[in-house]
């Protein structure tokens, strides 16, 4: 999302051998004082000369300080000096490091998807303990915030050698390691799992945190006897704690009502499974359609309802054509509740997250809400207040995360209130974005047809917004390419026949990771579908769409009856035991990888963002620019 004084010893500076010898390359940041002490205050300095940034306007830092969590984020906006930029923030007195990374807009430097880290020292002089378990946990999940890719192996590597080197720290990081060593670990990962946990059970005054562990991993090892001992132990001394609250939300979760909710608030009034009760209930009643009771339900429990759920029921109702009335009333519900969210104070904010990130997160689900009213007053005939509700949703929401049939909506609007200027201008930038699909176009040559009183010149004029979207996104691509060896595999496709990986080497090869209970990959197929049919004819292309991580007994009929029922022309492989998802890194589908001749990873893309053209021509230059 965002991105020459030597003397900084930071560990974002690389070490490269050259013939035989050690030398120091500069790093584009450094701070001041070098060796950075937790309490105090640290300039850095960054010059962007030698990175993307160095034709920036302004340049924030956006810095993260951590032990085994973030315990403080922040942005840093810094001050242009001569050829370089600086600022300055505190040290955190808990933190044994800081990783940040530098942007201007949507150009980001985050040292070639590492960061950049610091090590934090204490008041002695002496290095904070735990930098390498600290950056471990960042792999788990977090430093995606940075830009970079979460690593679950790399992480589990990571503690081994943090824990070699510092076995004093072991247990403060405890919690986060045996989870990943029970995920990761490839030779007798249960046995070494319970041995570890033996350990565990011999620390002095066990906390909340690991009590919580102990019962988890005991129960995912199906060990009866000892989850119960030290379920019992934790709510004997935490009452209140997280085993307390996950067991009391197991017991309500067949029967999530109000009273129910309520009581559960008032014996555990911060619990993170208080939103899991609120969602379950919502489900029942979508799932039965009773849009009514999830109402009265909303209504009822708003100030515990995230943000997201209220356009996500109304969505629902659109979907089913159901009572427009209602849907009416849960959007401004929505709305209402977003407010809330987004009027709350800046102490709020999550330690983990900037106070941008926050604003923008809270502004995004307001925005979604107004979103999902605008629709609904579209339906309703108002369009009026229709467009007043999308414009509210455009401005609160970044571009990046805007659904495109959202903005589809709003343009829509604005074209049919002959707003032609406005609408113009926002539809060139989506065709620019390479999000605009053929309606969007068409509603474009209304809107230029209009202004111009003739639609002469239009197709030359498109052809040339066209070609610059093409062009930026060759250039966005580039940038984002990767060279690993693809782990191989061998899979059964639908009709029980062995496909090997490594057997398509001299093709490229689009693998599309993918289930049937997953709404994004299912919202993609239309466009792999258009992509399929491309290259149909083409010997050198090949598709293969893995079915993982399913929860069904029978995975090929359910895959088979799937694809059946879709007429989808897919290649399917079934991953029955998740093993090639885990071989690929895969943290969420759908994820695409895009493997060139020589059986290397060469792209990777994760998600969909609902925009089937944008998808089409990204994978299609892809491929391409690999041929």
């Amino acid at each position: 999302m965002k991105k020459k004084i030597i003397g900084a010893l930071t560990v974002a500076l690389l070490l490269v051998a050259c013939q035989g010898q050690k030398q120091k390359a500069v790093s584009p940041m450094q701070v001041v004082p070098e060796k950075p002490q937790q309490g105090q205050n640290v300039t850095v300095i960054y010059n962007p000369s030698t990175t993307n940034l160095k034709d920036a306007k302004q340049i924030t830092a956006t810095v993260y300080q951590f032990n085994w969590e973030v315990q403080d984020a922040r942005d840093v906006i810094l001050k242009k000096d001569g050829d370089v930029w600086k600022g300055e923030f505190p040290v955190a007195k808990d933190v044994c490091g800081i990783i940040m990374k530098f942007s201007d807009g949507d150009k980001t430097d985050n040292n070639n998807k590492k960061g950049y880290v610091i090590q934090v020292y204490d008041k002695d002089g002496n290095k904070v303990k735990g930098l390498k378990a600290g950056l471990a946990t960042a792999y788990l999940g977090w430093i995606e915030n940075l830009g970079i890719d979460s690593d679950r192996s790399k992480a589990y590597e990571m503690f081994k050698e943090a824990f070699k080197e510092e076995p004093s720290i072991k247990r403060a990081y405890i919690t986060k390691y045996l989870p990943t060593l029970m995920r990761e670990e490839k030779e007798n990962p249960q046995q070494k799992l319970s041995d570890e946990l033996a350990k565990v059970e011999k620390y002095n005054n066990l906390t909340e945190d690991e009590y919580a562990m102990l019962v988890d991993l005991y129960s995912r090892l199906q060990n009866g006897k000892k989850f119960t001992k030290y379920q019992k132990e934790s709510i004997e001394k935490y009452p209140k704690g997280e085993v307390a609250q996950k067991a009391e939300y197991q017991k309500m979760l067949s029967n999530p009502s109000i009273k129910n909710i309520k009581k559960f608030k008032k014996e555990f009034p911060d619990s993170k499974f208080l939103e899991g009760l609120t969602y379950n209930a919502l489900r029942a009643f979508i799932d039965k359609k009773d849009f009514k009771g999830a109402y009265n339900f909303m209504k009822e429990l708003k100030e515990d309802i995230h943000p997201f759920y209220f356009g996500y029921v109304v969505g629902k109702i659109l979907d089913a054509n159901g009572n427009l009335k209602l849907a009416e009333k849960i959007a401004k519900l929505g709305i209402e509740r977003g407010k809330e969210q987004a009027s709350k104070p800046d102490s709020a904010k999550p330690k983990s997250m900037t106070l941008s990130d926050w604003h923008e997160s809270n502004n995004y689900y307001l925005g979604r809400n107004y979103s999902e009213y605008a629709k609904v007053l579209y339906d309703m005939g108002k369009k009026k207040e229709a467009l007043k509700a999308a414009q509210k949703a455009m401005d609160l929401i970044k571009k990046d995360y805007r659904d495109p049939q959202a903005v589809k909506l709003y343009v829509k609007l604005l074209v049919e209130q002959k707003q032609f200027a406005k609408a113009k201008q926002f539809l060139e930038a989506s065709v620019k974005e390479g999000t605009a699909d053929s309606e969007m176009k068409e509603l474009l040559k209304k809107a230029y047809t209009a202004l111009n009183k003739s639609d002469a010149g239009f197709d030359a004029y498109l052809t040339k917004l066209e070609s610059k979207a093409n062009a930026k996104m060759i250039e966005d691509l580039k940038s984002e390419m990767i060279d690993q060896p693809a782990p191989d595999f061998t899979l059964k496709d639908l009709e029980g026949k062995e496909v090997k990986l490594s057997d398509l080497k001299g093709k490229i090869v689009i693998v599309d990771f993918w289930a049937t209970w997953c709404n994004p990959c299912l919202k993609s197929f239309p466009g792999m579908k258009k992509l399929v049919g491309k290259y149909k004819n083409d010997k050198d292309v090949a598709f293969l769409f893995v079915n993982t991580w399913e929860r069904v007994d029978d995975k090929v009929k359910n895959a088979k009856g799937f694809i059946s029922k879709n007429n989808y022309p897919f290649h399917v492989l079934i991953d029955a035991e998740n093993k090639v998802v885990s071989s690929f890194k895969v943290q969420g589908i759908p994820t695409k990888f895009i493997l060139g001749k020589n059986g290397h990873i060469r792209f990777k893309s994760v998600g969909f963002d609902g925009s089937t053209e944008k998808m089409v021509s990204e994978v299609f230059a892809m491929i391409e620019m690999l041929k």
